[in-house]
């Protein structure tokens, strides 16, 4: 009886510590799979108007690295959303541009860089388009997430205090404003008793437009996170060939055919993903057999 019992005390500690060692490596296992092994234990984000507080929240998921934040760069010489300096670039060139920049200023290999854009559809707001591009300048990679979003943001003529206040409330608080007056313009105005007091009696009417600038459009933050979690899809979808990043199905292959005559519409039947790098590509079907025919050039010409 007592050896059985001292055998007790002995098999015990031994089952816990098994125990714990295989909890241990499911949580390292489960690690392992979270965080993304293509990033280097620093990065530089190229930024100054404080994108960091949007992007990094979402990194954190898969990374626990340390992110520099370069801001005294004046990224708006690449461009302004006020018009003042003109974009020679698209949106997305400009992200890389940043990115490559990070890379030179901070000296590491890899950087970040963010580019958004506005385009206004009358008196439904503005799209948001925004890209995070990632670079690697030692293994040559170049991924950029995307996210488009509508943003109820726009533009006003205002004639009177009352107009502009009815305007302004309809929006965050924590949204700023651009005035234009006859003569100047203010930047970075929150709450309608900051922009009165930039206005003049002789100055009616003004004009008053969003600050899409990102440390001062709650709105655009949205779409900033969704671009990341873009990236970080992209930078986990590695290409079957060659393993490099971005092998994701986007490109549309139309020709769905139609349900009622059969011939091919203008909507996807396929999408394919294709290697950047050594152009491998894959194709995989929709799950649909047949599109509406609202959408056949022959039923519906």
């Amino acid at each position: 009886m007592a050896n059985i019992v001292k055998k007790a005390m002995i098999s015990k500690p031994q089952i816990i510590v098994e125990y714990t060692a295989k909890i241990a490596k499911v949580a390292d296992d489960k690690l392992r799979r979270r965080y993304l092994p293509i990033f280097d234990n620093k990065i530089c984000l190229l930024t100054k108007h404080k994108k960091q507080n949007q992007i990094l929240p979402v990194l954190r998921a898969h990374w626990a690295g340390e992110l520099i934040t370069w801001d005294s760069f004046d990224t708006d010489i690449l461009g302004s959303f006020d018009g003042k300096t003109a974009r020679v670039m698209s949106p997305l060139q400009c992200a890389l541009k940043k990115a490559h920049i990070a890379c030179e200023l901070s000296g590491l290999n890899q950087g970040l860089g963010s580019e958004g854009s506005f385009n206004g559809f009358l008196g439904m707001g503005n799209m948001n388009e925004e890209f995070i591009a990632f670079v690697d300048i030692r293994r040559k990679i170049e991924i950029v997430g995307v996210a488009r979003k509508m943003v109820s943001l726009q533009s006003c003529v205002a004639e009177s205090p009352e107009a502009l206040d009815k305007f302004i409330s309809q929006f965050a608080p924590e949204q700023a404003w651009i005035l234009e007056t006859k003569c100047n313009e203010f930047k970075g105005l929150f709450g309608i008793d900051s922009v009165l007091a930039c206005v003049k009696e002789d100055d009616w009417p003004v004009t008053i437009s969003p600050d899409f600038r990102a440390m001062h459009c709650p709105e655009r933050h949205i779409t900033l996170e969704y671009a990341t979690k873009d990236l970080l899809k992209r930078l986990s979808a590695k290409c079957p060939s060659c393993e490099y990043p971005g092998f994701v199905f986007e490109k549309k292959i139309l020709g769905l055919p139609c349900e009622l005559c059969g011939s091919p519409t203008n909507q996807a039947k396929a999408y394919q993903a294709e290697c950047n790098k050594c152009r491998f590509s894959v194709s995989k079907n929709v799950e649909e057999q047949q599109a509406a025919s609202f959408y056949c050039p022959m039923c519906n010409p």
